[in-house]
């Protein structure tokens, strides 16, 4: 006797990975490359890996949050693209900045030669990730 099932492609993960002795079934219908797929759908399914990964590699606690904020906030810089292209070499072209001062964030604050990991080419941009990310701002230099 013959039967059909029908599986969602999340559901043949799931097999293929719980049940080595599937496998080969359900390769007659998923790819290899489609079974063994991770997808990471956003930030926060790497989180508890990266922040243990970092933990392993600083004295406190305090300075691996603001290395796994660092990280984080290099993301969120990359999809913002060009706005966070600035040219440390030119004095010329004016950079505004998130800097820390004392227990406080202050922005935008311009700059032409002194370098800031946080740095943008307009100030509206600036005020906007500051206050969209100020948490992980915080964390980054280390203001509880």
């Amino acid at each position: 006797m013959k039967r059909n099932i029908e599986l969602t492609l999340e559901q043949a993960q799931k097999i293929y990975k719980e049940q080595p002795k599937m496998r080969e079934l359900l390769l007659t219908t998923f790819t290899k490359d489609e079974l063994e797929e991770v997808t990471l759908k956003n930030w926060e399914d790497l989180g508890e890996i990266l922040r243990m990964m970092i933990l392993k590699y600083f004295v406190t606690e305090k300075q691996a949050k603001s290395a796994f904020a660092m990280a984080h906030l290099s993301l969120l810089m990359k999809n913002i693209k060009n706005e966070c292209d600035v040219n440390w070499n030119n004095d010329e072209q004016t950079k505004y900045t998130i800097i820390r001062q004392g227990n406080f964030i202050a922005y935008p604050i311009t700059t032409t030669h002194n370098f800031s990991f946080l740095a943008f080419k307009t100030p509206n941009i600036c005020s906007q990730f500051a206050t969209k990310h100020r948490q992980l701002i915080n964390d980054y230099f280390m203001i509880d």
